[in-house]
């Protein structure tokens, strides 16, 4: 994770400077435990309202230290991956599926013009795909380094 965190750095702010300015105060989002969706939770804190469900270790506990007392922050439990800093499994997408949100905030190893988003892990693919069937609409967080590429899991 922290070697994901530095890599295209500019770029994932860029990216998370332009996707804060989709949220609007009282929205429900979902969050990933994408290192871009950690610098893009980095940018949400004047937002009051929220509800937040995310599935990232690192991502939860920046949004605790930032985000005001409006806010509600959920956390997926389940298997805790420590290499990506997330939680997947069954049960983290069993409890994202509980939810529904206005808006999933998701990146992934590849996006491909045919297959769309893919993953190299199918547990980080589950999760994904559970964020876009419970949001209204899907903001995809990528940088063009993962450009017609895709991975082995969608």
């Amino acid at each position: 994770m922290h070697y994901r965190y530095g890599s295209h750095i500019l770029e994932k702010r860029r990216i998370a400077i332009a996707a804060e300015k989709l949220i609007e105060d009282g929205q429900r989002i979902m969050i990933d435990s994408s290192s871009t969706a950690l610098i893009f939770a980095e940018q949400i804190r004047r937002h009051k309202y929220m509800d937040i469900l995310t599935n990232g270790l690192r991502t939860a506990v920046e949004l605790s230290e930032i985000m005001d007392h409006t806010t509600n922050l959920y956390c997926a439990c389940g298997h805790i991956h420590t290499e990506a800093s997330g939680v997947y499994g069954g049960s983290t997408t069993a409890y994202i599926e509980q939810h529904q949100a206005d808006l999933a905030f998701i990146s992934g190893r590849g996006l491909d013009s045919r297959i769309g988003i893919s993953d190299s892990r199918d547990e980080e693919a589950d999760i994904k795909k559970a964020m876009m069937k419970a949001s209204d609409c899907v903001v995809v967080l990528i940088d063009s380094s993962k450009f017609e590429k895709n991975k082995f899991f969608c």
